[in-house]
Order: structure tokens, then sequence, then C-alpha cells
């Protein structure tokens, strides 16, 4: 690390990034990173948002905007957006290999997190007519009524790693997005949709012997799961109707402690979980799940074929094990929420070496072994990771509702 190094140069990287018109996945113009993508856009602002900071909130702002303009039809939200120098809108995606779900809860997330701090009341009801539209398209991505999101291969961030079906984090998301909007407008409907929703998250990815009959949506892979594997110390990632998997999701269990879906008790299991891997790493920040799929895994021919370019899930590598700053500034804050502050700046210390390496800054991921720098650089996201912590560090929080 620089001696030099430090908080202001990530500020910098996210300020470099905030366009007029929306927050860019990364300044460099390689593959299609060059746009305002919804997920990373969000992320980034709520980094800038959280820091206090003036420029990168005002193009949180214009990300929202552009998001709104180009919904679908449907209601959907875009994957990604390109616009002109000029701020016209040159392309918009809903997404590659397959459509993307997350988008719409981290759009309404922005929302409610960026009116919630500025009191811009008259932004949410400008984006009221667009935030209703997709809450009402996630409730027809349930598809059976019973209060989860059916996901597509690639539906969310890890949009080329293997999960499908009933993906832990869009559920999550939802529960957000549901939570927050909820409280803001005061609407017990949506508040109570967040409740009931909670349940069943906890109902379903959490699995006990006193597992609840009644939320359960699997009871035969869930018994065949407890009868294998036991009770589970975290939430799994996702369960399809042939069964679940049961990587650990460090920032699916790290957004679950943020926005209140688990008990203190869970979440100190969590926790203690996902510390205890990130010291046996190499690189020791968040890895995206754990263990890596190996190649003697079934699963493996999918994951090898489940590419729109080039292969980069490797094992310890991208969605397979690799490491990521912008996990690892989730990861932090929910240490910092819990009691953790002394390893949450380590684990900053950690992530500041792993973003300024010589000629690399703010790698997209890394080499979980090896630490080598791998992905697109500089990455927004990456940078505003480090203002996640030190604004949690500093008293400052996320609004959930």
């Amino acid at each position: 690390m620089d001696a030099d190094y430090s908080t202001n140069e990530a500020l910098k990287q996210l300020q470099s990034a905030a366009t007029p018109y929306g927050i860019l996945a990364s300044t460099t113009d390689e593959d299609n990173y060059r746009r305002v993508w919804a997920r990373d856009a969000v992320i980034s602002g709520l980094g800038g948002l959280l820091y206090g900071d003036e420029l990168t909130t005002e193009s949180l702002r214009a990300s929202l905007e552009i998001l709104a303009q180009t919904q679908g039809e449907e209601g959907q939200i875009a994957s990604n957006v390109l616009v002109s120098n000029a701020g016209d809108v040159e392309h918009v995606s809903y997404g590659g290999l397959a459509g993307r779900v997350d988008p719409i809860p981290w759009y309404i997330i922005g929302v409610t997190n960026y009116v919630e701090k500025r009191g811009d009341h008259d932004f949410l009801s400008k984006h009221q007519k667009c935030v209703e539209s997709a809450l009402k398209l996630l409730k027809c991505w349930e598809f059976n009524g019973r209060g989860l999101i059916y996901m597509p291969q690639g539906g969310d961030w890890a949009d080329e790693f293997l999960y499908h079906g009933y993906a832990l984090n869009v559920q999550l998301l939802r529960f957000w997005a549901l939570h927050s909007y909820g409280k803001l407008t005061d609407n017990p409907e949506y508040q109570e949709q967040a409740e009931t929703l909670r349940k069943i998250i906890v109902g379903n990815y959490w699995l006990t012997t006193q597992s609840s009959p009644t939320n359960l949506y699997h009871p035969k892979a869930t018994k065949l799961y407890l009868d294998e594997s036991g009770p589970t110390e975290y939430l799994l990632p996702c369960f399809t109707p042939g069964g679940y998997d049961s990587e650990f999701d460090f920032l699916s269990n790290a957004i679950a402690a943020l926005v209140g879906v688990l008990d203190r008790e869970q979440v100190s299991s969590v926790l203690q979980f996902g510390n205890g891997i990130i010291a046996e790493l190499g690189c020791k920040i968040a890895p995206a799940f754990w263990p890596p799929v190996e190649s003697s895994d079934p699963r493996w021919p999918l994951l090898e074929s489940s590419y729109l370019t080039r292969f980069k899930n490797r094992p310890y590598q991208y969605h397979n094990g690799g490491v990521w700053p912008m996990i690892t500034g989730w990861w932090g804050a929910a240490l910092v929420e819990f009691g953790e502050a002394s390893k949450a700046r380590e684990l900053q210390q950690e992530m500041k070496s792993f973003n300024s390496c010589g000629e690399i800054s703010y790698p997209e991921f890394g080499d979980a072994m090896s630490g080598e720098r791998l992905g697109t650089t500089p990455c927004t996201w990456s940078a505003a990771a480090e203002l996640f912590i030190e604004s949690y560090l500093s008293g400052e929080r996320l609004f959930v509702g």
C-alpha cells in the first residue's frame, strides 16, 4: 500500500465516475462497463451518499432518473443504460443471456435512501408510479403466488454463476425495497408484505429442525438437507425444485444482517462463519461464494458454459470464490453494525492494500488464494466499498425502514 493512500483516493475515483447522467460502473471503456448499471450505480451512489459527497449524491439522483426514464412497459428496470456525453440514451439493456431481476429492488433502494437522506419528498412523488409498477412486476415474478421470486440463471449480480430459482439475493433486496418504501410512504400494506417476506426468507433459507411447515416451500428438500448436513449456520444461497445449494453467500448474508432480516444470534453465527473463511484465504478480503465449485463437482459443466464473452469462473476467481472489494464493503459494514469495529478496520486496511497495488487501482475482483488482481479496473464500486466501511465507522447508516 502506498504511504499516502487514503479513503480520499477512493472518493476521487468515485467522483471521476459520477457524470451528470449517472454513475458509471467504470471510467474505462472496456466491454460495456462505461455505462450506468442499475446495481453498480446504486451501490456506488450509496457509498457516496453515506460519505456525504455532494457530487456523487447528485449523480446517484441522475442515475435513478435515467432508470425511471427507461423503465420497460411491464415495469422492469434496465440492467444498464448507455448514455451519450450529451445525455441522450443510446441503448437500454434489460439483461444479456437472461433478464435481470435485481435492478428493480436496487433502483427502489436507491430512491428510498436518497429521499430519506436528502428529505426530498418531491423526488419520491415523482418516482412513485415507477416504484409501484416495479413492485407489482416483482409480485408477478413469484409465479406461484407464495411469496418468493423465481429467478432465471444469471438474473442477479452473479450473472455468470450457477444460481437460479429461489436465489437468496433477490429475496433480500425485495424485502429491503418493500420495507424502506413502506416506511417512507407510511404504507402498512408494503410494510406487511415486507414482514411476511422476512419470515418466509428465514423459514426457507435458515434451516433448523424447528422450521415451520407452513412457511416451507420444499419440505422434502429441507428434510434431505437437514438429514445430510444438519441445521444451517447461515442463510443458504439458493434452492430450486431439485434441492438446495450450500455455498456461503457473503454479500447476501451481510445485507441480511444490515437490513434486520436476522436476529442477533443468527448474525453472530453468520459473522463468525464468514470471518473464519476470510482468515483461511491467501487474500484476506471477502469472496463472493465459498467454497468454490471445482471441476469434480457435477455442476461444473453448467458453470463452464455459463458465460457470454469469456470464461472467468475458474476456482477462486470471479463469482466462483473470487474476492471482491465491493462485497468486502458490505461485510465490513455488518461487522461495524454488530460490534466488531476493530475487525472491520483490519478488513478495511486489507481492502485498501488490494485496491491500490502498483499501477492497478480498484480492480473488480481477485484470486482468493494468490491475490492476483483481475477483472475491469478501475471498478467504481470497489472504490465505494472503502467509503461504506469508513461511513459506518463514523456512525452513518443506510436507510432500511
